[in-house]
């Protein structure tokens, strides 16, 4: 039975990965009753939603403003879910009613420490209290920075002062999604959550197979992302070097050698020990990517202690370590 969800609306826009967004809604209606399900996009397709032809989103302003400014007037249930292709609905055992309490809730961002570390939009849950209040003409957004962060940090005072806004808390964000990993936690079970968002987290709830074929449906700009290197570090770090090599050998080929290499630092974080890792890591692609048959096979052996040797070094670092995935 599904998990009944009827003063929810469940939504995403999108231009550019529509066929995956349109499978990350379809996953999600599978595990809950929505009251409405939409992808509003230029490009409609079928799936087990309504398809909402709106104008191309071209640009993440466009998209902030859709979903700020024009969406809350589409949206007739007391909350809205937000989903993108790469976050959606993975346990709906792990939903609390305790949700419904909060305006607010998404992922946590890692390294904040003033109280207001809960804003993560790529799937979150909001109140139309919430989406009324962000419609004003004295929340202005902006084009050169994330609305997640304006919205729920530069006008997170305000919002609760003026509007009796809720965010939610750690505790319930940590139930209610994730998106930020470190190394530590590879290889360890996950605590159960209701989504997730990240392309960088798909290796915990898609097949290897399922997922070279969702890579190669992706808009090639895709590929030149730190989202896309975080995915290509997170198989390092799972020691699953041919599926690693593989989506490397993609990046590489749409954006280029220098541009693969500069994304993946990033990715990693600009401490030491995570160039370290970061630099074994493209190592170890460009290794198995020239050999094949016991040559390949001899690699891997090389690559995984280099690996092991990388990550000995990150961790002896400590809290000095940004290695964040």
């Amino acid at each position: 039975m599904r998990l009944d969800l009827r003063d929810v609306t469940i939504c995403a826009v999108d231009s550019v990965n529509v066929e995956l967004a349109a499978r990350a809604l379809n996953l999600s209606v599978a595990q809950c009753e929505f009251r409405d399900a939409i992808l509003f996009s230029d490009a409609p397709v079928e799936g087990a939603f309504r398809a909402v032809e709106i104008d191309k989103i071209e640009s993440t302003a466009a998209y902030s403003n859709f979903v700020f400014k024009r969406l809350p007037k589409l949206i007739e249930t007391p909350f809205l879910l937000v989903v993108q292709w790469d976050g959606y609905v993975i346990d709906s055992g792990a939903w609390s009613p305790a949700f419904r309490d909060y305006d607010y809730i998404g992922a946590k961002w890692p390294g904040v420490t003033d109280g207001m570390s809960v804003g993560n939009g790529g799937f979150s849950l909001r109140s139309r209290k919430f989406m009324s209040a962000l419609m004003a003409d004295r929340f202005p957004l902006s084009s050169d920075a994330n609305s997640d962060t304006i919205a729920c940090r530069k006008y997170r005072p305000l919002l609760e002062s003026d509007y009796d806004i809720r965010f939610a808390p750690e505790s319930v964000a940590d139930v209610f999604s994730y998106e930020t990993t470190s190394p530590s936690e590879y290889g360890k079970p996950w605590p159960r959550t209701f989504g997730f968002h990240g392309m960088g987290n798909m290796w915990r709830h898609v097949e290897d197979s399922e997922l070279v074929e969702l890579i190669d449906r992706l808009s090639p700009y895709v590929y030149s992302t730190h989202h896309y290197a975080k995915l290509i570090l997170s198989y390092f770090l799972l020691e699953n070097f041919e599926l690693m090599s593989a989506l490397y050998a993609r990046m590489k080929a749409h954006a280029g050698s220098d541009a693969a290499r500069d994304a993946l630092q990033i990715a990693g974080g600009g401490d030491e020990g995570a160039r370290r890792c970061v630099e074994r890591c493209v190592a170890a692609c460009e290794l198995v990517l020239r050999t094949n048959g016991r040559a390949r096979r001899l690699a891997i052996q090389a690559v995984r202690a280099q690996r092991a040797a990388a990550l000995r070094f990150a961790h002896a670092l400590g809290k000095k370590s940004s290695f964040e995935l």
